[in-house]
């Protein structure tokens, strides 16, 4: 256009030496009609870039909504076809499946960017209300706070922290703010974005998740080159105020779990009658680690008199772990639980278990895999405290599960259990190439209820107080050894 443009002024000087020799009228006339010409294509030019600017725009956006439509609908289309607890879930919590998905398709079709795409599918999948039912994001891309908060005595009070590199921060300090918005008002954004399977679950996790709340619900951009400020009170009402450089997440688990190895046994009293085995993974890297670790337990520490055994904080792992611990604790075969699954064309592709039903769609019928039988140098006849809190999950809570069916030993916790089953498949959305998981099989208890959504109860629930908080003193386990103690026959 601009070529033209020249072309024309050109010719306009030619044709203005032309006409000098006419008369001024017809000189002021074709010096009229010229300049308007030239004005008209110079405007025409200006809106044809502006037109082409335009539709790129429209166009880019068309792609994304286009990419943005399609990963929705894959996970829409995954939950409807082999999700294994939508029946269940729509009757609790009183939703309509088809109803949620014409909703959110609205908004995802108006959807400009990651953030807000994935603030709306986390919305729309936080309606299942299931711990293994979610979207991520790399890890790599998420960071988080330096801290870990816990609910104790209803204030959220710091945990955890680099304490040397913060020395402003003490354990116990009230979290008031963080970058100027209240802690109370993130957690109560985050309910509408973080559920789990239990309530109990759900609030453990807001306060894990923060950074997602700040950073993708809130909708305020968070510039992570530069420190978090965090707004902390004292014992005595003082307010601190403290910056700190956010942390990737895998260095925030490192954090929040401590420097303790996933498997963990020991005497609790000097003349060893009391054994404390803790488990606080069944996702251990190799099945013979686990097996050999469990068996030389039994072999090793065959002169207690009591047993304590802490799956606090177990998210899961391969429940073929939990029933071959359970062996040792029984001294007569007992029913495993039942289970099924729901099958579809990513159960029989992804799941280690598809080609075992190869053709088959929709939900298998309950299966029942037999009897777990006692190992001979079991334990059965002594007393043994089982340990559990609202972050015991998946094959943690299948074993707390059997344990509370078949009364083998007493549970005590602060809370009952995460309340998750299900043998989640794992992908990854078609174009954001997120990870997304959700729950393909239904596992139910002795009374016939399913785990999913209840949960294990502890029998003797214990609240932690704020002095033992303080001095590192579990109460929880104080109370455990109080009680086996009451029960051991010397």
């Amino acid at each position: 256009m601009m070529i033209i443009s020249i072309i024309v002024f050109f010719v306009f000087l030619f044709i203005l030496t032309m006409i000098i020799k006419l008369q001024k009228q017809v000189y002021f006339g074709v010096i009229a009609i010229f300049l308007f010409l030239i004005i008209g294509l110079i405007y025409l030019e200006s809106n044809t870039v502006s037109i082409k600017s335009f539709l790129k725009e429209e166009q880019s956006i068309e792609q994304s909504n286009q990419r943005y439509i399609e990963d929705f609908m894959f996970i829409y289309k995954s939950i409807k076809e082999g999700y294994s607890y939508l029946e269940e879930k729509q009757e609790k919590y009183g939703f309509d499946w088809e109803e949620l998905k014409n909703e959110t398709l609205e908004e995802v079709m108006s959807c400009k960017d990651d953030k807000t795409f994935f603030r709306i599918i986390t919305k729309f999948l936080a309606n299942l209300h299931d711990g293994h039912t979610y979207v991520m994001q790399p890890l790599n891309s998420v960071k988080a706070l330096p801290i870990v908060i816990e609910k104790i005595e209803d204030k959220f009070v710091v945990s955890k922290t680099y304490f040397d590199k913060y020395p402003k921060i003490k354990k116990g300090y009230e979290v008031v703010s963080i970058n100027g918005i209240k802690l109370k008002e993130i957690i109560e954004t985050s309910e509408k974005y973080i559920t789990g399977s239990t309530e109990r679950q759900a609030e453990k996790k807001r306060l894990i998740h923060i950074y997602e709340t700040l950073n993708f619900f809130i909708e305020e951009n968070i510039d992570y080159t530069k420190k978090a400020k965090l707004l902390l009170k004292d014992a005595s009402g003082n307010l601190i105020e403290v910056k700190v450089e956010w942390i990737s997440y895998s260095d925030y688990y490192k954090l929040y779990l401590g420097d303790v190895p996933k498997l963990e046994v020991k005497w609790l009293d000097e003349d060893k009658k009391i054994a404390y085995l803790a488990i606080r993974s069944f996702a251990v890297e190799g099945n013979n680690e686990f097996l050999e670790f469990i068996d030389k337990v039994f072999k090793d520490y065959s002169e207690m008199k009591g047993l304590i055994i802490d799956i606090r904080s177990n998210q899961g792992g391969l429940s073929y772990f939990s029933n071959y611990l359970i062996r040792y604790l029984i001294d007569s075969p007992i029913a495993d639980l039942k289970y099924r699954f729901k099958l579809s064309e990513a159960f029989h592709k992804l799941h280690y278990m598809g080609s075992v039903f190869n053709g088959v769609e929709g939900y298998t019928e309950w299966i029942d895999d037999g009897l777990i039988k006692p190992k001979s140098n079991n334990v059965a006849d002594i007393p043994k405290i089982l340990l559990i809190d609202e972050l015991t999950f998946s094959a943690a809570d299948r074993l707390a599960s059997i344990i509370a069916d078949y009364e083998i030993a007493t549970i005590v916790g602060e809370n009952g259990t995460g309340g998750g089953s299900g043998e989640p498949i794992r992908t990854k959305l078609p174009n954001t190439r997120w990870y997304f998981s959700y729950s393909a099989m239904q596992i139910k208890r002795k009374n016939e209820a399913l785990i999913e959504g209840n949960g294990v109860e502890p029998n003797i629930l214990v609240k932690r107080n704020f002095d033992d908080f303080i001095e590192n003193q579990d109460t929880v386990l104080k109370k455990a050894i109080e009680i086996i103690e009451n029960e051991i026959e010397y």
